[in-house]
């Protein structure tokens, strides 16, 4: 998410590239793929929206084992604690497109925590680059223990947008080209570890506001993570669903000869075994027992090969179906669905013509 322009409070310059730039950061360095991937940039980054984002898109939309990253950038602030959580007597808070100052608009801490605590069992990385971000997050490590939590800022402090490089966010750029381009990688082992990228921001961070007095008025930054200990020496890398690769799985059919002798064919086989020798000759999944010729092709063998394809199969994956043989039309059983009145069938070696079911599979039980 990233906001430039809000609508009643001062507009902002450089969330939108934030936003772009780490878009292209996670596909070219993690691998993310754009169905993965969803972006709120100013008017799409409404308090209904966002809250509607997490819910769906990052807990729904997930399951244990997964991996959730979120980013945001745009304006922070501190409204009055309500529930009496906060030292300091203030929550933070993300401003969302139409935030008013004194009002309700904003998102609090306290919203964004319990969320996050939903996702356990998920390995969670939260990138905030915002005013006050630092406090945000505040002892949610203890609660979602596989959850790393990087802010631009401590939580009395400004973040910046850099003019050096125009126009973006100073945490943002930093937390980037410090893994894509390895220049967090302080002990030169090609590896980037969480350790190793807090002390480049924050040493980046403050160099730019020794420069920038004017800007950085406080005359400090201090980026801050949030993570269990153990996981500070740990590798900084971040592939979604677990680094699961999506993976092509195929189920071949061919049949010429029938229990039925009258329906028996010539070239559904070896129009099997040519596809089978193509996909095999690709990275497609296809094991012996997805290959049914002949006698192997009996209905309940192809619902026992297709269930096995499909537990196999995770989000993100094809699910390839080749089939030659015989085929035909019966009448239409409930649901009452084809205009024609009838169904189409795929008929196997152990078809009967006398039995409902027996050899056969509806396009209704396909579906």
């Amino acid at each position: 998410m990233g906001i430039d322009t809000y609508q009643y409070v001062s507009p902002l310059r450089g969330s939108k590239t934030d936003v772009e730039e780490m878009v292209q950061f996670i596909q070219k360095v993690w691998n993310y793929q754009p169905h993965q991937i969803l972006t709120l940039v100013d008017e799409q980054a409404t308090r209904k929206n966002i809250l509607k984002a997490i819910d769906n898109w990052l807990i729904k939309g997930t399951q244990p084992g997964d991996r959730v990253f979120f980013f945001y950038s745009g304006h922070g602030y501190y409204i009055w604690d309500d529930n009496g959580d906060e030292s300091d007597g203030y929550d933070e808070a993300l401003c969302p497109v139409e935030t008013k100052i004194t009002s309700e608009t904003m998102i609090r801490d306290d919203e964004i925590v319990a969320r996050l605590q939903r996702l356990k069992g998920r390995q969670v990385m939260v990138v905030i680059d915002a005013y006050r971000s630092g406090g945000m997050t505040d002892g949610l490590p203890g609660k979602v223990p596989d959850m790393i939590a990087y802010s631009a800022v401590a939580a009395n402090q400004v973040a910046l947008v850099d003019t050096e490089n125009p126009y973006r966010g100073v945490f943002t750029h930093r937390f980037i080209q410090g893994v894509e381009k390895k220049r967090a990688d302080s002990n030169h082992d090609g590896q980037v570890t969480h350790a190793e990228l807090l002390d480049y921001v924050r040493r980046e961070s403050q160099a730019y506001c020794d420069r920038h007095k004017q800007q950085c008025t406080a005359g400090v930054l201090t980026p801050q993570l949030e993570a269990r200990s153990e996981m500070l020496d740990k590798k900084l890398d971040f592939y979604p669903e677990t680094a699961h690769q999506p993976t092509q799985h195929a189920l071949v059919v061919g049949i010429n000869q029938y229990q039925r002798r009258l329906l028996n064919l010539k070239g559904a086989v070896n129009d099997a075994k040519l596809l089978r020798d193509t996909l095999r000759r690709s990275p497609v999944q296809l094991p012996d027992k997805r290959v049914l010729l002949d006698a192997r092709a009996t209905r309940s063998a192809f619902i026992q090969a297709w269930q096995d394809m499909v537990k196999q199969a995770k989000p993100g994956d094809t699910l390839i179906l080749t089939y030659a043989g015989n085929s035909k039309q019966q009448p239409d059983t409930a649901p009452l669905d084809e205009k024609d009145n009838k169904d189409e069938i795929l008929i196997f070696h152990d078809f009967n013509p006398k039995h409902p079911t027996q050899g056969r599979i509806t396009d209704d039980e396909l579906y």
